[in-house]
């Protein structure tokens, strides 16, 4: 089971990483000379890419077995469903407010993208609000 637990938590760093660097503007810009006039698909590669990646990894923490580290208490229980609500509404949020530019298919239909710095709503706290929504929502956290 350690194992199990080792190789999940390698495939959340690379993910991780790979999504970081992916989305780094170096990067992108080495992209841009390979894929030329096609470089307006990057985003929806990148967000393709992203999203296999993030659900792979998804399912395969969900198919893994493990033991509960604390006994279950009601309370508990209660607490960690609150939480994972929160935690989809955040989401929800997330995905409605932001899908057409994050998916890529603006930026398909339009040659200037918006790359303004979001720092209302949730983005005073942090960064990528989807992140601690789906930590939330798989009750992970309890």
């Amino acid at each position: 089971m350690l194992q199990t637990h080792l190789l999940l938590a390698g495939l959340w760093i690379i993910y991780c990483i790979l999504h970081s660097i992916l989305a780094s503007g170096r990067i992108k810009k080495v992209f841009q000379k390979m894929m030329g006039a096609g470089f307006k698909y990057y985003r929806l590669l990148y967000t393709l890419f992203s999203f296999v990646g993030l659900a792979a990894v998804i399912i395969f923490q969900y198919t893994i077995t493990s033991r509960p580290l604390f006994k279950q208490i009601f309370f508990i229980q209660i607490a960690g469903a609150v939480i994972s609500i929160v935690g989809v509404l955040i989401m929800s949020n997330c995905i409605l407010k932001y899908f057409m530019q994050l998916s890529g298919i603006r930026w398909l239909t339009n040659n200037q993208p918006d790359t303004k710095l979001m720092l209302d709503t949730l983005h005073k706290r942090v960064r990528h609000p989807l992140y601690p929504g789906n930590f939330y929502s798989s009750g992970d956290c309890c």
